[in-house]
């Protein structure tokens, strides 16, 4: 080997074979020198090969210089005055091609993942603007609510945590989005976590937040990465365990402690069916966290203290469906109107927007067929039986005092003495609610 050769003194290799020509002086050494021993007899087959054939490749691996490096060798025979025959060896570097090789493929996996996380959050992010449009704005003309309204609009200005309280079907998602709506966080994401169906585990991975922008790609963002800059709302916070109350309070004293702008930060939210106040006197749920969510409680009335607020409900729902399945039916009878406002709705505006979706739906744009389907009065009737007048209550309620003192009404272990009433004005009550010893056979 010619140490002052015009070849590519680049390669590594080729830098180690003319130091041992230099430590060599001019003393022969062979190729075998070079590479370690356990590639002696493949580099042997590559020459033989050549020889025979004319033309050889192979791939070897070989740690030079401390690294690990990979090298394509092709070999080719050639005869030198006719007759003698030679091959010459080339010799390429591919750890350089094969690293940025491997590279590429990791990088279009990881693209690929991210197109599938992104198209994911894409999907959830349009599935809940589409439910902002379906919802529409809070309808009422109902004073407790109205009031409610107001406390709605001065939260919009402001960025502390909301807690809102009501039953079921009350429109507790509908007033958090009212609120992030006319927010100055209008423009993020609003994203909501049930905590009634979520371990620990996953609930502690939802509040974690990604600092690391390429850590974050590679993985499936939280439910605190998608609302950045946005609003988290927290349904049901009552269901949280208490190790899950502290990850909660954890991540607001850390949101409350960060001098960061509302652009970057999370506002968060949160509902429950019932006030909290009875579970932190039972100890079962945080006081810290309690004082930290409900600084601006928000109470939703049931529906069926806002009687008045029916028509109104009724009128926007019918028209918001019509529209939808292509029908034209505006208004339905008062007396459909006054049979909803005798049932009580324990589904409250849910059970209600339900109802109308359905009866408008399956109506096929008939209005005898919607007012049909509208009927509750087999609801009201149902709803009426689990109660009893308060005559019949009396009734049962002295016959089964009678029963107890065995139908003795004076005396001191009778049933005037028990009731603490004039044993006149028992037998009087008895007289008129029709309460008689049965006959003994």
């Amino acid at each position: 080997v010619d140490k002052d050769a015009n070849i590519s003194a680049r390669s590594e290799l080729f830098d180690e074979l003319f130091s041992l020509s230099f430590l060599a002086g001019n003393k022969e050494f062979s190729f075998y020198d070079v590479l370690p021993e356990d590639l002696h007899s493949k580099f042997s087959r590559l020459i033989h090969t050549s020889f025979d054939f004319g033309y050889s490749e192979s791939e070897i691996d070989f740690e030079l210089s401390g690294k690990q490096k990979k090298y394509f060798l092709s070999s080719n025979r050639f005869y030198v005055y006719g007759s003698r025959k030679y091959v010459v060896c080339v010799i390429n570097d591919i750890s350089l091609q094969l690293k940025s090789g491997k590279e590429l493929k990791q990088a279009l996996v990881d693209l690929k993942k991210l197109t599938d996380d992104l198209e994911l959050e894409n999907n959830y992010l349009k599935s809940e603007v589409n439910r902002d449009k379906e919802y529409g704005e809070l309808i009422t003309g109902n004073g407790s609510m109205q009031s409610t309204m107001d406390a709605v609009g001065h939260l919009s200005r402001t960025d502390s945590p909301v807690h809102i309280v009501g039953e079921n079907g009350t429109g507790k998602e509908l007033v958090a989005r009212i609120i992030h709506r006319q927010s100055e966080r209008k423009d993020k994401p609003f994203v909501q976590l049930n905590c009634d169906s979520i371990s620990a585990r996953s609930f502690d991975r939802e509040l974690s937040y990604s600092s690391d922008a390429r850590a974050l790609l590679r993985s499936n963002p939280s439910k605190l990465d998608i609302a950045q800059g946005g609003t988290l709302y927290l349904r049901n916070v009552d269901k949280l365990t208490a190790s899950m109350q502290e990850s909660l309070l954890d991540l607001l004293t850390r949101l409350s402690d960060e001098a960061s702008e509302s652009s970057s930060s999370v506002r968060i939210m949160t509902s429950t069916t019932e006030q909290l106040q009875s579970l932190v006197s039972e100890n079962g749920f945080s006081e810290e966290l309690y004082y930290k969510i409900c600084s601006f409680p928000l109470l939703l009335p049931p529906l069926r203290s806002r009687k008045k607020d029916i028509p109104l409900l009724t009128s926007y729902f019918i028209s918001i469906y019509s529209k939808r399945y292509g029908y034209d039916i505006i208004t339905v009878p008062q007396t459909t109107i006054k049979d909803f406002q005798k049932y009580d709705w324990p589904g409250n505006v849910s059970e209600l927007r339900s109802l109308i979706e359905r009866a408008v739906m399956s109506s096929k744009g008939k209005k005898s067929e919607l007012i049909e389907r509208l009927s509750v009065e087999k609801k009201i009737e149902r709803m009426h039986k689990q109660f009893n007048t308060w005559f019949e209550h009396e009734k049962e309620y002295l016959t089964k005092v009678m029963e107890y003192t065995r139908w003795k009404i004076r005396g001191k272990y009778g049933a005037a003495a028990l009731l603490d009433l004039k044993p006149t004005t028992l037998e009087s009550k008895l007289k008129r609610l029709g309460v008689k010893r049965p006959k003994e056979s």
